[in-house]
């Protein structure tokens, strides 16, 4: 049996034939502007696919620079930032973000700057700043929240309750004498 030969018409060998379902009205308008072009259908589809994966392409390279450029520009601004953070620590008593080991020391923040308590779980130990008392790795405590975020002051239940207490007290007071 003679093999046949190689129709002309017949795509190249690195060409693909793609088949995609599309809405009746697109196919509408993809033939209409093909038309106008006076190219075939299939020319057009595939020159509107190069073009969109080519500016795909380019805009997620410009995108990835300018991440690129933004981080560079970020980075030292960053490290000034820390270090103005830094700075700006309470005195020496109010217990840092990142150093849970000790706990708010006198003549910094105290349980009356406390504006919110959080009940917690020690996951180490720790002193009262209300007591001084030790409060073992596991027990319940109170976090005591101020209006700086760099301070944590850790309290025992009874001290918190103590300090709550008396935060009421004080806020009648002041209602009273408004």
């Amino acid at each position: 049996m003679a093999r046949k030969a190689p129709r002309k018409d017949v795509a190249s060998k690195n060409e693909r034939v793609l088949h995609t379902r599309i809405p009746a009205a697109l196919e509408d308008d993809i033939k209409k502007v093909a038309d106008r072009l006076r190219i075939p259908v299939s020319n057009l589809v595939r020159n509107i696919l190069q073009d969109a994966l080519a500016l795909a392409t380019s805009v997620q390279k410009n995108v990835g620079d300018r991440v690129a450029e933004i981080r560079d520009l970020a980075s030292p601004l960053e490290a000034q930032l820390r270090g103005a953070l830094l700075r700006l620590r309470p005195a020496a008593g109010a217990q840092p973000v990142g150093d849970p080991a000790t706990a708010a020391k006198p003549g910094a923040a105290t349980l009356a700057d406390v504006i919110a308590w959080q009940p917690i779980q020690l996951g180490r130990v720790t002193t009262c700043a209300g007591c001084d008392a030790e409060l073992a790795a596991g027990s319940e405590a109170r976090l005591g929240l101020t209006a700086d975020p760099s301070v944590r002051l850790f309290s025992c239940s009874s001290c918190a309750r103590k300090q709550q207490r008396a935060s009421r007290g004080a806020s009648k007071v002041s209602k009273d004498n408004d």
